[in-house]
């Protein structure tokens, strides 16, 4: 998985809680209120490379996690089969009402569990 901003959002809301308490708020300061390492090595009384090496190891935890349980994946999977029912709804809409309602029915079941 590629160092994105919204990669380690999506990480950190998917496996944060498994982080220690240090990483998580680290990672909290850095993404959610957007301070910079020097900001946050100043809030936490540790140095800019300690900030920096806190949100390397707590990624690297993050991706681990995901290499084994796969649940962004997953999430992911799902997301593209509730877009495939939708557009065979769509495409039999019109020569199969009642299918396509049922079709449509189950991606909106399927997007509510995500």
């Amino acid at each position: 998985m590629a160092d994105t901003v919204y990669e380690n959002v999506l990480l950190y809301d998917v496996y944060g809680s498994m982080l220690t308490d240090k990483q998580r708020n680290i990672f909290d300061l850095h993404l959610n209120e957007d301070l910079s390492l020097g900001e946050i090595a100043e809030l936490e009384g540790i140095t800019r490379q300690g900030v920096r090496d806190s949100l390397v190891r707590g990624r690297q935890t993050m991706e681990d996690l995901e290499e084994r349980l796969g649940l962004i994946g997953k999430d992911k999977q799902l997301c593209e089969a509730a877009d495939e029912l939708e557009e065979i709804a769509a495409q039999i809409a019109g020569k199969f009402d009642k299918q396509s309602a049922v079709l449509t029915a189950l991606a909106s079941q399927l997007r509510e569990l995500l």
